[in-house]
């Protein structure tokens, strides 16, 4: 899924979302305005800030100037990093300002954590990864080399060593110990802890119900596919979960749904036998269907309605079925009705959906939101049996 949201992340860079924030030039002046909200590899490579949400973007490297931060979040540093090799200049997000201070940042490879002791250079916290083998068996080893980088940075402080054999390459862990470490050795001055917690996970429940307008078409089909059926009008009621990684991308979700919905559908088709028998053919298909859909969701970044766009495959499995046909014969001075039952639709099927709506979200946190989609399963191995509908759907996510 992580390699999904980076994906499609990088296909919608182009879309902005300039939130309130200042930087700060390399002579200590304070500029406030707008910055764009990215996700962590491009907020580690570039600033992009606006005086006012409409007007001139003006983009700022790192070493351009000393660094940035959004209101009440983010903050990031200019630095310059040994980091495989190579001399980088990044903007480095500022975890905690102690007497040592913790950074952080993302690229393509992998997540870094960076330690500044007090006077001293910045040093990635490391944990290499190799495979060995013994007896004709393969091992994965972690050397966790960055236990004894912290146990060195804070060995003037005996009271936090224990901890460090258990410390781990996260925010919370590394915070925790770093904030921890400045109260032990500092009289004065409170470490400030810049961090907001950002989830690596944000999960969204929520229940969603509307109206669609469903359509069913024997394209190809020996006894059905003369027949016109009429659209029906059915209600859809459901349950879907939206995963997100804030610290990958806030706009991007994967969602999982499924819902029930029950549909029926009329077909009539008259037959002339001969000049003086008519066959007058009535069907009656009465059908209840749980779809699962497995997409994704892209939310537009601003107003406070805001867009959202999606898509993904659809499962359609029929939940309960009946057809039934009445023939009715009509002849001279005699008419006469005979009953068929049949079920020529597979108990599952596949197809995708589409959808467009906006999303709205309410003051204590939980959002709404409203969609018009497009579902489209179809039956291809013999028969081919298109099911489609047209859909409104509203929800509330917790």
């Amino acid at each position: 899924m992580t390699l999904s949201l980076m994906a499609c992340g990088s296909m919608v860079s182009g879309q902005t979302d300039f939130r309130a924030g200042y930087y700060i030039t390399n002579a200590y002046d304070t500029i406030h305005g707008f910055i764009d909200y990215r996700g962590d590899i491009r907020n580690s490579k570039t600033c992009d800030f606006r005086t006012e949400p409409d007007r001139e973007t003006v983009s700022f490297k790192p070493g351009e100037i000393l660094g940035y931060r959004y209101e009440k979040g983010k903050y990031y540093i200019s630095k310059t990093l040994e980091s495989d090799g190579e001399t980088k200049q990044l903007f480095l997000e500022y975890l905690v300002d102690g007497i040592a201070d913790l950074y952080y940042f993302r690229d393509e490879k992998d997540d870094y954590y960076v330690l500044e002791p007090e006077g001293g250079e910045l040093e990635i916290l490391s944990n290499e990864e190799t495979v060995i083998e013994k007896d004709g068996v393969s091992y994965a080893w972690e050397s966790h080399s960055y236990i004894a980088t912290l146990k060195t940075t804070f060995g003037d402080c005996w009271d936090i060593q224990p901890e460090l054999d258990h410390a781990q390459l996260t925010h919370k862990s590394l915070i925790n110990l770093t904030s921890e470490y400045h109260d032990y050795v500092c009289d004065g001055e409170k470490c400030i802890i810049y961090q907001k917690e950002i989830p690596l996970l944000k999960v969204n429940l929520g229940v969603t119900f509307g109206t669609s307008s469903s359509g069913l078409n024997f394209v190809r089909h020996t006894n059905y596919q003369e027949y016109d059926f009429r659209r029906s009008w059915d209600p859809v009621v459901g349950l879907q979960l939206n995963l997100n990684s804030p610290r990958i991308s806030e706009r991007i979700a994967v969602i999982l749904r499924t819902e029930w919905t029950k549909s029926y559908f009329f077909g009539y088709l008259e037959d002339p036998y001969s000049q003086t028998i008519i066959y007058h053919n009535d069907i009656h298909i009465r059908l209840s269907s749980a779809r699962l859909a497995i997409g994704m969701n892209y939310t537009f970044p601003q107003g406070t309605f805001r867009p959202v766009l999606g898509g993904g495959y659809l499962i359609n499995r029929l939940m309960d079925y009946h057809m039934s046909r009445l023939v009715e014969t009509e002849a001279p001075n005699v008419i006469f009705t005979h009953e068929y039952f049949d079920k020529p639709q597979r108990d599952m099927t596949m197809g995708f959906f589409v959808q467009v709506g906006a999303q709205y979200e309410l003051p204590w946190g939980n959002f709404i939101h409203c969609f018009l989609r497009y579902h489209y399963t179809s039956e291809t191995i013999s028969d081919r049996i298109i099911m489609n509908s047209y859909s409104i759907n509203l929800g509330y996510f917790l």
